[in-house]
Parts: structure tokens; sequence; C-alpha cells
């Protein structure tokens, strides 16, 4: 996955959890602090991730994303 479709990614995982890419309740719940905003802070997380997973399948990404911040106590 090349860097344009992470951002890419992170956008849409932006859209489909109702946040604002300009916003920064990712950055907390992620446990991201030192992003500055959710976009950035998605990009860092899926950096993380994809790493070790490698996965492209955009539903793997919403559930793993879900279970993240349902593990943090946000209830979606």
């Amino acid at each position: 996955m090349n860097n344009d479709t992470r951002l890419n990614l992170a956008h849409y995982l932006c859209q489909r959890f109702y946040c604002q890419p300009t916003g920064r309740e990712l950055s907390c719940a992620l446990d991201l602090p030192s992003s500055s905003n959710n976009l950035s802070a998605l990009v860092e997380w899926i950096n993380q991730l994809y790493y070790q997973e490698r996965s492209n399948d955009l539903l793997w990404w919403e559930r793993r994303l879900q279970r993240q911040l349902e593990s943090k106590g946000y209830h979606l």
C-alpha cells in the first residue's frame, strides 16, 4: 500500500466513523498524542498496523478501528 492509498484510507475511515479530518478525538483514542489531527493519527495508526498485517481490505480496517475504539471505551 503506497502513501496515497494510506491517506485515502484514512480519509475513508474519518468519513465512516463521522470524524472531521481536522479534529483531534482520534489522536487521543488511538494513543497518538503527537498527531496533529484525526487524519494524521489515522495515517500513523495505519502505518503501524500495515507493516504487521499487510491488509488491503477496507472492511478489515473498519473492523480493526472499531475494535480499537471500543477497547478504549468508545461506543459506536
